[in-house]
């Protein structure tokens, strides 16, 4: 985790933020809560974190209650294609986002694209977001 770290901080220009996604983080929680404990320390950037459990399900899991003060926004619950809307870094409605911190607001998920493309140096294209492009 300590190299995740160092990595993470060498990154140049410095990011905007974190987001972290699945598999499923949860599931692998004592080195989750490591990881953003020790972001939150030394690269201190807004984090983003999706998880498949709803709010409910999280908030009965032991031990949780440090992801709340690391994380600043949540978004949980599972992707369920018949409500799929894939806008707003939600893939569909039933999927609920929780603030724990003021670094972002709603707001500031109304006019996120829905998908991005990367080109990287060595002529890799990435596609990533939440309606990729086909």
């Amino acid at each position: 985790m300590e190299e995740l770290v160092r990595q993470m901080q060498s990154i140049t220009p410095e990011p905007d933020g974190i987001t972290i996604s699945g598999g499923e983080p949860l599931q692998q929680l004592p080195a989750l809560l490591y990881l953003l404990t020790e972001l939150k320390t030394h690269l201190p950037l807004p984090i983003i974190l999706f998880s498949g459990y709803t709010m409910e399900e999280i908030q009965r899991m032991p031990h949780i209650d440090p992801l709340f003060t690391n994380v600043d926004v949540l978004i949980a619950g599972r992707y369920l294609e018949k409500d799929r809307i894939a806008h707003g870094l939600r893939g569909s409605s039933n999927k609920t986002m929780h603030f724990f911190s003021n670094r972002l607001k709603p707001a500031d998920f109304l006019d996120l694209p829905d998908a991005e493309i990367i080109l990287t140096a060595q002529g890799e294209v990435i596609q990533s977001g939440i309606n990729p492009l086909s």
